[in-house]
């Protein structure tokens, strides 16, 4: 298994990989997903810029010619509501393919997370989970992340 920095030559990579995090959240948690995004011209632009700023980190581990997981991650403004934690390092996503489970993955994606955010020099890392994934809840609270506020939404549709 290697682990790279994702390049413009990996995108359709990236959006395979998206589109199967997308779709698991979409059948598991959340039905108000749009399950075409990944693929869609908006988001094309919006990974593109990823992988050119270097500001943010898209990384994916091939095992051969293959992607199992990718990550990307970037520095987030806080609220203007905060009095500390100007600069904040977001997980904007993570997903590990289903047979690349188990493995491990999850915890060198969070070591290679954790050291670029040290190295940035920001005050908090921060992560967004559904709330009813409580795997991936469980995941985050091991790697000592807290609930810190809770968005509650009620659909009027």
């Amino acid at each position: 298994m290697k682990i790279i920095t994702a390049k413009i030559e990996h995108l359709n990579m990236i959006q395979k990989l998206s589109k199967k995090l997308i779709l698991d959240d979409y059948n598991n948690y959340d039905k108000s997903i749009d399950v075409d995004r990944s693929h869609s011209e908006k988001w094309t632009v919006f990974f593109k810029e990823w992988i050119e700023d270097h500001k943010n980190i898209i990384y994916l581990a091939m095992d051969g010619e293959k992607a199992v997981w990718y990550i990307y991650w970037g520095i987030h403004l806080s609220s203007s509501w905060r009095t500390w934690w100007t600069h904040i390092a977001k997980l904007y996503n993570f997903f590990v393919d289903e047979d690349y489970r188990s493995h491990w993955l999850g915890s060198q994606l969070y070591a290679k997370f954790k050291k670029w955010s040290t190295n940035q020099q920001v005050e908090a890392i921060s992560v967004v989970a559904s709330a009813t994934n409580e795997q991936v809840i469980k995941l985050y609270k091991k790697y000592w992340f807290k609930e810190y506020t809770l968005t509650l939404e009620y659909p009027l549709k």
